[in-house]
């Protein structure tokens, strides 16, 4: 006897395949905690091999103490270009991102990239920069400094030139300083020499540049002071794309700073950085960097290819 209610032809057949594999999404896929992997990507030579392009031995040191520490693998990939890496971030072929400052200014206000950390070496999370002149000028504000002749390093240097030069706008020379009061002297030593010899009315240069440049004239300590120093320049970058989960993000963080903060991590994060470790940071300490390019009309695009 043939029971014709329970046949099943080729489209309830489908029908029913396509309605296992809904369910088996259901029960195994659709309760995943979080991504199968996290692609970590960077513009920055030394994580990849040149001639393969396969990680280096400090990257996978790195990769595999954040996967023990996350509980999911961490991928290295190599961007041809900062610019590349932000683009990549906005469409979610990164999660996390180890970049300049001004390319992770570009991918926030692009597209919206989070910051989660920057670099730090020996407790500077940023390099300051100094603008100085002769003790005995009696000068005690950026006001004093109208119509003087001002040295700087080169026109290209951010310490330099670029935040020191946009810092004495914002602070008293306003935006109609006159260009021909700037002189460009090639390095920080020679700048702390023109303001010495008198040769400027005062100089910009890094922090450090002034001990250094000190140490190799002995007798001239207190001959100079400093007028006024601009806000901490943030340095190296980790960011996280603007999809990414807060809570995951958060993890992301907690783990690359356990696993800098000593060990082979710490010593792999040295080799591949150049920096000691890493601190907590907010957009907000990027303001700087905006607050530069737009006192001197600078797109931050460039810079972030520099």
């Amino acid at each position: 006897m043939e029971l014709k209610g329970n046949r099943v032809g080729p489209l309830g057949f489908l029908l029913c395949l396509a309605l296992m594999a809904v369910i088996a999404f259901a029960t195994v896929g659709g309760c995943r905690e979080g991504p199968d992997k996290l692609i970590l990507g960077t513009a920055f030579a030394g994580w990849v091999a040149e001639d393969s392009g396969l990680p280096g031995e400090d990257s996978l040191k790195l990769t595999q103490a954040l996967r023990e520490a996350l509980g999911i693998p961490v991928q290295v990939y190599a961007f041809d270009s900062q610019t590349e890496l932000v683009r990549a971030l906005g469409a979610g072929r990164a999660d996390i991102a180890v970049l300049g400052p001004y390319a992770y200014v570009l991918a926030h206000d692009t597209v919206g990239a989070r910051v989660i950390l920057r670099s730090a070496t020996a407790g500077w999370s940023g390099t300051p920069s100094q603008v100085i002149a002769l003790a005995s000028s009696r000068f005690t504000s950026v006001a004093d400094l109208a119509g003087k002749l001002i040295g700087f390093v080169d026109p290209a240097s951010p310490g330099g030139y670029l935040f020191p030069m946009a810092h004495l706008i914002r602070t008293g020379l306003g935006p109609s300083f006159d260009p021909a009061l700037v002189v460009f002297l090639g390095s920080e030593d020679e700048v702390v020499r023109a303001v010495i010899d008198g040769r400027v009315a005062a100089g910009a240069c890094p922090e450090g540049a002034l001990a250094r440049a000190l140490a190799s004239m002995p007798g001239v300590d207190d001959a100079l002071v400093v007028i006024t120093e601009t806000p901490p320049v943030p340095g190296l970058t980790v960011a996280v794309r603007a999809g990414l989960d807060p809570a995951l993000a958060d993890r992301v963080k907690q783990a690359i700073q356990t696993t800098v903060g000593s060990g082979e991590g710490r010593l792999a994060w040295l080799a591949l950085t150049g920096t000691g470790g890493v601190v907590e940071a907010q957009n907000a300490d990027y303001d700087v960097i905006r607050e530069m390019c737009d006192s001197l009309g600078i797109d931050v695009e460039v810079l972030a290819e520099q």
